[in-house]
């Protein structure tokens, strides 16, 4: 019974260490805040991106002002798919 236990005690360590190692890099990536005409919604939306500065693209929305608070974000984030051409960055 202990030579079972064993592999399955290191088994969950890892897997504790490795949630927590890609918690803490998607944690710390930064947030851009980009004012444009949302082409999905045909409105004016000032959105807080999480970038990744590896790739230089936006990876996910944080939040966006077409969206109420309580309600999150709630469209399938198709502006992650701009170029970052088509998206008019100033400065809030």
């Amino acid at each position: 019974m202990p030579e079972l236990f064993t592999p399955l005690l290191l088994l969950a360590a890892f897997v504790v260490v490795l949630s927590l190692a890609i918690w803490s890099i998607s944690a710390s990536l930064p947030t851009i805040r980009r004012r444009f005409r949302c082409p999905f919604k045909g409105t004016d939306v000032v959105v807080d991106f999480v970038y990744h500065p590896a790739t230089l693209r936006n990876v996910d929305v944080k939040s966006c002002s077409a969206f109420r608070r309580e309600e999150g974000i709630a469209c399938d984030k198709e502006c992650l798919k701009l170029d970052t051409d088509e998206i008019t960055t100033t400065t809030c």
